[in-house]
């Protein structure tokens, strides 16, 4: 038969041990914000996120590696080494150029706790989540034909998001020779594009260029609408 009166005081010093343990081990770097959310507008060229931290242990705290997922992504930090309480900031920056739509990204940051053959190395990941506006949006966004059909012209709508640019034009790029495509305005912000291949029985994949054009005649940004015939 169990004497509970003997192993009470074993299992408190259990449960306190393993209360002491949690905070043992949060005991390190902590970061205020580790994942981040940010909706950019169109046009957008760069965001910065900046990490603030502070190091909550009673060992020095080094970065001594930051990796980055992209070369689109660039990070920066100055100190190094943090002691007990210091506080710094890193800095991730994301070049938007050419992206839209959902985009994440992480930055893995290697830290290293004490010095010589006590130090510890563990690493964190930080997470940065942009919702870019696109400078456009197309219904549907692919022209499709069988091959053993009759090729009848397809349409589908470009709608431009709103910007400063509000006198912007929408116009062709260079139309392939073996695609017929005719672009016109069906209202302020949309625009129909309707396009058919010269001979539809021959399977092929084409992309079909769109150029947007400011007032001024300024080139801001340029698309591809996808022609498949299979």
């Amino acid at each position: 038969m169990l004497d509970f009166g003997s192993i009470l005081p074993r299992l408190l010093r259990i449960v306190g041990l393993l209360a002491v343990i949690p905070a043992f081990v949060c005991a390190e770097v902590q970061w205020s914000q580790p994942r981040q959310s940010v909706e950019l507008p169109v046009g957008a060229t760069e965001h910065v996120a900046t990490y603030a931290f502070t190091n909550a242990g009673d060992q020095p705290a080094t970065i001594i590696d930051v990796h980055v997922d992209c070369d689109c992504t660039t990070a920066a930090i100055h100190p190094l080494t943090y002691a007990h309480g210091e506080s710094g900031e890193l800095k991730l920056t994301l070049d938007t150029r050419g992206l839209e739509g959902e985009v994440e990204r992480e930055l893995l940051v290697k830290l290293r706790y004490g010095d010589g053959t006590s130090a510890t190395v563990k690493n964190v990941a930080l997470q940065l989540h942009a919702s870019i506006t696109p400078w456009f949006t197309f219904s549907p966004r692919v022209l499709f034909w069988s091959a053993d059909e009759t090729a009848a012209p397809r349409t589908l709508t470009v709608t431009l998001s709103a910007t400063e640019h509000d006198d912007a034009q929408l116009v062709l790029g260079d139309i392939p020779a073996d695609l017929n495509a005719e672009l016109s305005a069906t209202g302020p912000r949309t625009y129909q594009l309707t396009a058919r291949p010269a001979t539809p029985s021959d399977p092929g994949e084409w992309h079909l260029p769109l150029e947007l054009h400011a007032a001024d005649g300024s080139l801001l940004t340029t698309a591809s609408v996808y022609v498949l015939v299979r």
